[in-house]
């Protein structure tokens, strides 16, 4: 009969819009009868917008489904990307902390080695094996789909990293319609803190049709790069080691970090910053995780990679 045909067989490798069914499952028709629940109208919409419950979908009392605006003005695509099920973690494999992510987790801040990057599995990620192999603690600051700054011209209201960092949790904050709380860094020092942020703010660059337009948004990251990198060392003080990193996904903007970088050195005297690549993806030995993001074997190296480039100067067991 027909089978599925991996093309590798070292990992399995499962996209969006796939079912498999292993020979473990003992009642397939329960199982495909769960599956087609979600072609259904109600289903679907949930799926792509948010649930009925949170307030994203109307069920109407004549059968039909109305999808609600967002009340905080932002867009749809904004709010899917916290309240929908095509923007979460549905399986085993942890979607990576690359410069965004997919899920929002509240930072961990009373620890000390930190990571600027979105976990949803946050033991699982290469920044906690890195801190583990480390003998170190850390913490992240997290939010899925993040960049460095809001772009030039922005689309829509969706947060920076540059935003959010001096808090220790503004967005929380804002849906609770809370005060925000500043986080007291000074209590909480780093001796490392990893910036792994790029990948997301390549978008605005990608996607205007206008060269012009995309050009100035290059230029601009370039800016809010160097602000930020400003910010971080102004937040944790002139003795935390600052790496600047991007990877493993996406490297458009890596010689603009790395540009921003060296001049910030030679402007300042600051020899605490450094800048590299995160290798990236081997999809023949690795494979793909949830939506094209990191597998599980992706984080294992990673993890490994980045207590490599730590070690040398921040020591093992040292708590870094």
């Amino acid at each position: 009969g027909n089978r599925y045909a991996e093309h590798n067989p070292e990992f399995l490798d499962v996209s969006r819009n796939e079912l498999i069914i292993t020979t473990s499952c003992e009642d397939p028709a329960t199982l495909l009868k769960w599956a087609d629940e979600y072609y259904t109208d109600e289903a679907s919409l949930q799926t792509f917008y948010g649930s009925i419950s949170d307030g994203k979908i109307q069920a109407n009392d004549d059968g039909t489904y109305e999808v609600l605006v967002p009340d905080d003005g932002s867009s749809l695509d904004t709010s899917a990307w916290s309240f929908s099920m095509r923007h979460r973690s549905t399986g085993a494999e942890p979607w990576t902390g690359v410069t965004s992510g997919r899920c929002s987790s509240r930072p961990m801040r009373n620890l000390l080695y930190q990571n600027l990057s979105m976990p949803s599995l946050p033991g699982w990620t290469w920044a906690a094996r890195a801190a583990r192999e480390l003998n170190a603690e850390f913490s992240m600051v997290s939010v899925s789909g993040i960049s460095v700054a809001k772009p030039k011209y922005p689309k829509d209201s969706f947060p920076s990293m540059e935003e959010v960092y001096p808090y220790t949790d503004l967005l929380g904050a804002q849906r609770l319609e809370r005060e925000p709380e500043l986080w007291q860094f000074s209590s909480h020092p780093k001796d490392a803190v990893v910036i792994n942020l790029g990948t997301n703010d390549v978008n605005p660059v990608r996607f205007y049709s206008d060269l012009d337009a995309a050009g100035e948004e290059e230029l601009w990251f370039s800016q809010r790069y160097r602000a930020f990198l400003e910010q971080v060392r102004r937040l944790n003080g002139p003795r935390a080691q600052i790496f600047c990193t991007l990877g493993p996904l996406e490297y458009y903007l890596y010689d603009n970090i790395k540009t921003v970088v060296e001049e910030y050195k030679r402007d300042t005297g600051d020899q605490r910053v450094k800048c590299f690549k995160l290798i990236g993806v081997n999809l023949e030995t690795e494979g793909w995780g949830a939506i094209s993001h990191p597998s599980m074997k992706t984080h294992l190296r990673l993890g490994r990679e980045l207590a490599a480039r730590l070690r040398p100067l921040l020591g093992e067991g040292s708590g870094a």
